[in-house]
C-alpha cells in the first residue's frame, strides 16, 4: 500500500520569532493594539458576548470610542473560528463627544474574529497575527485593526462577498483563484530560506513556519494522543468513552500510518516521474469562502471577478506547491465531502492555464497534474487528521468525526490508487 509520508526536500529552517516590523501598505495593520483581553464565545450569557465585544472595540480602536453601542451579526460557514460583523450604531441625538475635531460620523464596521476553542494547541496564532499583517502589504487578506488574547479584529470587506462553491470551477472563478494562488506561491524565495538569506520580511514569516511533513507528524501524534473534553461530548449527546473509540476505529489514525514511508514514497514517485514540486507559501484551505469577490460579479458572464482579495491564513505553512493545488480541487467537494463535485480533467487544464499565465514565467501543466495526483492522499490526510483534533475540544456545531472518517477513508482510497499508478514505475 502507499504509506503516509512523503520526502520531498525539505528548505532547513528554524522556527525563529518573527519580525515585527513589517511593509507600509497598510499603516493601520503597522500600528495594530494588542490587547489582553479574552472575548468569550457567542456561547455565552445572552447580552455578555455583545457587551464584551463594545468594551473591547472602544479600547482596541482609537475610532469606536465614544461608540454608545452596537450591532452584531454571526458570519457563518466557518469551522475553525467564530466570525461576528460588528456594526456600530448611531449614538442618540445629543450623545455625540464635545470635542468639535471629532467627526461624528460612525466608524465602519468590522470583523471581531474568535479563535475556535482549543485550537492554539495547534496553530501558532502568534505567528499567524504577525504573518496576516505582512501579507496585507502584499494585498492578502483583512486588513488586520488590532489583536487581543483570543482574537482579531479585522476590517469588514463590505464591498466584496465569498464566492460560491458553484462559481469556484467556473472559466471566470477558476482563473481568478488561479492567479491569487500564484501570486500567493510567488512571494517567498525559497532559495533564500534555504541558504539563510532572509531578507525580506515576508521570507523571515516563512522561516518560522513549519514544513508540510513536520505539521502533518504533529498532528498525527495529536490526533491519537489527545483526549476529548467532557464538556464538549455532553454538548454532542455522547461521552467521552463513546467519542474515544469512534477516534480509535477510524483507520489509520490509531495504526496502519506511517509518515516517513509515506513521505519516501511519494518523492520516489516524484523523482521516477521526474516531477519538481517547488516549495512555496502555502494558504492550505483555498475553499470557496476565503475568496472574497465583488458583489456584483456573475459567474456565468465568463470574465473573472473586478476584485479578489483572499482572506484566512491560519494554516499557512510552507510546502510543495502540488499539496496547495490538490487542497483547493477537493475542496471542491464541500464539507458534504459529495466526491462527483470534484473539478474534472477539463477544469484542472483551464486552471493549470490560468495560473502559468499569472506569473512572470510559465509553468509546465502536465507537471501540475501531477503534483496534483502526488499530494491528493497527503492532502485528505492532513484535513482527516485535523478533523479528529477538533472533534476533542471544538465547540463549534460541526460533525468533525464524521467528516474525518470520510477524509481518512478517501486518503486510504487515493493512496492506494496512486501506488497502482505509479508505484511500480520505474
Amino acid at each position: 500500500m502507499f504509506a503516509t509520508s512523503i520526502s520531498i526536500s525539505t528548505p532547513v529552517r528554524n522556527d525563529a520569532h518573527l519580525l515585527t516590523q513589517l511593509p507600509t501598505r497598510h499603516p493601520i495593520a503597522l500600528t495594530a493594539l494588542t490587547h489582553p483581553l479574552v472575548l468569550p464565545h457567542t456561547g455565552a450569557e445572552p447580552g455578555e458576548f455583545k457587551s464584551s465585544m463594545l468594551s473591547l472595540l472602544r479600547q482596541l480602536l482609537p475610532e469606536w470610542t465614544h461608540v454608545q453601542d452596537v450591532s452584531i451579526e454571526p458570519i457563518t460557514g466557518g469551522i475553525t473560528n467564530e466570525l461576528t460583523l460588528a456594526t456600530p450604531t448611531s449614538n442618540p441625538p445629543g450623545s455625540a463627544h464635545p470635542d468639535e475635531n471629532k467627526s461624528n460620523k460612525s466608524p465602519s464596521p468590522v470583523v471581531v474574529r474568535v479563535f475556535g476553542n482549543g485550537t492554539d494547541a495547534f496553530l501558532d496564532r502568534g505567528a499567524e497575527n504577525r504573518a496576516v499583517r505582512a501579507l496585507n502589504a502584499h494585498g492578502f487578506g483583512a486588513t488586520c485593526l488590532g489583536v487581543f488574547a483570543n482574537g482579531r479584529v479585522e476590517e469588514a470587506l463590505v464591498n466584496l462577498r465569498s464566492m460560491t462553491p458553484e462559481e469556484m470551477p467556473t472559466p471566470g472563478g477558476a482563473a481568478a483563484v488561479a492567479g491569487a494562488m500564484r501570486r500567493l506561491h510567488g512571494l517567498v524565495d525559497v532559495a533564500s530560506l534555504e541558504e539563510g538569506r532572509t531578507t525580506r520580511v515576508i521570507d523571515k514569516i516563512a522561516a518560522a513556519y513549519k514544513s508540510t511533513y513536520r505539521v502533518l507528524r504533529d498532528w498525527h501524534r495529536w490526533a491519537n494522543e489527545w483526549d476529548f473534553d467532557p464538556a464538549v461530548a455532553k454538548a454532542r449527546g455522547t461521552t467521552v468513552e463513546a467519542m474515544r473509540k469512534t477516534r480509535d476505529a477510524l483507520v489509520g489514525v490509531s495504526s496502519g500510518i506511517s509518515l516517513d514511508e509515506l513521505e519516501t514514497q511519494v518523492e520516489t514517485c516524484r523523482e521516477r516521474l521526474g516531477v519538481s514540486s517547488p516549495y512555496v507559501l502555502l494558504h492550505n484551505d483555498a475553499l470557496p469562502g476565503n475568496f472574497m469577490v465583488n458583489k456584483d460579479w456573475r459567474a456565468d458572464s465568463g470574465e473573472s471577478p473586478r476584485e479578489m482579495r483572499t482572506i484566512d491564513f491560519e494554516y499557512m505553512c510552507v510546502g510543495p506547491r502540488g499539496f496547495d493545488l490538490a487542497n483547493h480541487f477537493i475542496e471542491h467537494a464541500g464539507f458534504e465531502c459529495d466526491w462527483s463535485l470534484l473539478p474534472d480533467a477539463k477544469t484542472r487544464a483551464r486552471f493549470y492555464a490560468a495560473y502559468s499565465l499569472a506569473g512572470d514565467s510559465d509553468v509546465d501543466i502536465d507537471s501540475l497534474e501531477m503534483e496534483v495526483r502526488l499530494m491528493t492522499p497527503v492532502s485528505h490526510l492532513w484535513w482527516g487528521l485535523w478533523a479528529v483534533m477538533q472533534a476533542t475540544r471544538s465547540t463549534i456545531d460541526f460533525d468533525y468525526m464524521g467528516y474525518a472518517a470520510k477524509r481518512l477513508q478517501k486518503f486510504h482510497e487515493t493512496a492506494i490508487e496512486l501506488n497502482q499508478s505509479f508505484g511500480d514505475s520505474g
